[in-house]
């Protein structure tokens, strides 16, 4: 009877015991996926991204995206969808002085480095051109020359153009930097003939330069002077 009393005894700490070492199992490790909706932008435009943590879970994935070089041109952050483990991102390419042609590499990171994913993509410069007239094709001393133009397609970005007038003889009479809008592309700017002795009457030049992120474009506009 003693034995069967202890046999019964031991069945039963198994039993209990058991359930408790089920309770402290390893939970299953995370992983990340992650990707963007095209392979290749062009452009002022936007980058979609998207991923899934598996299992799902609640928390959030920091999200490093660098150019060619290894620097940062975008970090931010996506909430994780606790059920289905999905998480989405967009970020606007030619957002800052960083963004410069070639290949782009994402990376998610799971909370802390728990588990991370790689994706990578391209971008390139748009193509630009430029617009430039004056609002006359003649002045004479004393008029104010009306300077107006346009890049297109807009930078998106605050950036200047370099406005140089020279007079027949190829010198400069005045060089002027002026703000570019970044929605419209538009800029503007005025000069007042005659104002110092560089003003000889003939055929002036009038030429804009602009750059920006490895892009640049230039253009001219013609006026007499008498």
């Amino acid at each position: 009877m003693r034995a069967a009393a202890l046999g019964r005894v031991a069945l039963l700490v198994v039993l209990v015991g058991f359930p408790v070492l089920l309770a402290f199992a390893t939970p299953a490790p995370h992983s990340v996926t992650v990707t963007t909706d095209k392979s290749s932008y062009v452009g002022d435009t936007t980058v979609f991204v998207s991923g899934v943590v598996t299992p799902p879970a609640r928390g959030t994935v920091t999200l490093v995206t660098k150019n060619k070089g290894a620097t940062a041109v975008d970090i931010g952050h996506a909430n994780v969808n606790p059920v289905s483990g999905t998480f989405s991102y967009d970020l606007v390419a030619a957002g800052n002085k960083e963004w410069i042609p070639g290949a782009f590499l994402v990376t998610a990171i799971w909370e802390n480095v728990t588990a991370t994913a790689r994706t990578t993509f391209t971008w390139a410069q748009a193509a630009y051109s430029m617009a430039l007239e004056t609002d006359r094709p003649a002045y004479q001393a004393g008029d104010e020359v009306v300077i107006f133009g346009s890049i297109m397609p807009a930078p998106g970005v605050p950036s200047d153009v370099l406005l140089t007038t020279t007079n027949p003889v190829g010198a400069t009479v005045e060089a002027v930097s002026v703000p570019v809008d970044p929605v419209s592309g538009a800029f503007n700017s005025t000069l007042v003939t005659g104002a110092t002795l560089s003003w000889t009457p003939g055929r002036y030049t009038l030429t804009a330069s602009w750059e920006l992120q490895g892009a640049s474009v230039n253009a001219t506009a013609r006026f007499t002077y008498d």
